[in-house]
């Protein structure tokens, strides 16, 4: 299996995180340990579950850490509307929330792609995964 580095999913996932690290430096200083706190773990803990699961050896393992990885998008997802409708987070709402939309998405397609291949094997298909992450 490639290395999470080389994984769409996970660049992604990676810059999303960096924006919002970025970003949450200019919340008041009352939200440092609550909602900036919160938004900062998701963000970073998509990604670090794409990495996880590329690290694993079994499809079945890197599929339950895709789906971790998804959960923790649809938290940063509901974080996010939370800062908008607070009135701590207004400029980059829509760009952010989009960015974290499309790491949902492409998860779910990988998450798609990896199951197919296993249901090709389980039929005597291929006789090996082929890399669902190439």
């Amino acid at each position: 299996m490639r290395g999470f580095r080389q994984q769409e999913v996970w660049m992604c996932a990676h810059q999303l995180a960096l924006e919002i690290f970025g970003m949450t430096t200019d919340f008041p200083e009352c939200e440092y340990f609550s909602l900036m706190d919160q938004l900062r773990y998701c963000s970073a803990a998509v990604a670090a579950n794409i990495a996880e699961g590329c690290g694993r050896t079994e499809d079945i393992e890197l599929q339950g850490s895709l789906s971790l990885a998804r959960g923790c998008a649809a938290e940063l997802e509901y974080y996010l509307l939370l800062a908008r409708d607070l009135g701590i987070l207004q400029d980059g709402y829509q760009r952010l929330n989009a960015q974290t939309q499309q790491v949902e998405t492409m998860l779910t397609a990988l998450m798609h792609k990896i199951e197919d291949a296993r249901a090709r094997r389980e039929r005597g298909q291929i006789k090996v995964m082929s890399n669902a992450l190439q």
